[in-house]
């Protein structure tokens, strides 16, 4: 598995990942990323290239948010996002970042189990935030410390 930063020729095998998600994003929202000198995005390959998943984040000083972060269906729980996540974590640590948010649908079980897996805590709720299906965000915040490896 290779982590390295999204290329817009790559927008293509994610939006075929971003079918497979919760509240997916068009083609748009994620070449808009590209150009943002405070978005990272980062894909994930596996051994012969093909992407396999993708983050998204911005950051303005000492805080990020995790935008996005998917991973094909099947290529889940196979430690695509924990990679994702550590590389990210690094590269926004480089550039002084101490907070990492983001929101997740209350109802994604996985992915809150995944988040708390990976250092995060739950800080606040907003309620009703997401529509189709109606659900409410949770808010989780990561404190960063170099991450070795």
């Amino acid at each position: 598995m290779n982590i390295r930063n999204m290329a817009p020729e790559d927008c293509g095998a994610i939006s075929i990942i971003e079918q497979e998600s919760p509240s997916p994003w068009t083609p748009a929202q994620i070449l808009a990323e590209l150009p943002l000198p405070e978005s990272i995005v980062l894909v994930s390959t596996d051994d012969d290239g093909n992407i396999n998943g993708w983050c998204c984040s911005r950051y303005c000083g000492p805080e990020a948010e995790l935008l996005k972060i998917a991973v094909a269906a099947s290529e889940r729980r196979k430690g695509v996002a924990q990679k994702l996540l550590r590389v990210l974590i690094k590269k926004l640590a480089a550039v002084n970042v101490s907070s990492l948010f983001l929101e997740v649908r209350s109802k994604n079980e996985p992915a809150c189990k995944f988040y708390c897996s990976q250092g995060f805590a739950q800080v606040g709720e907003r309620a009703g935030y997401y529509a189709n299906p109606r659900d409410n965000a949770l808010i989780y915040r990561k404190e960063l410390l170099y991450i070795d490896g």
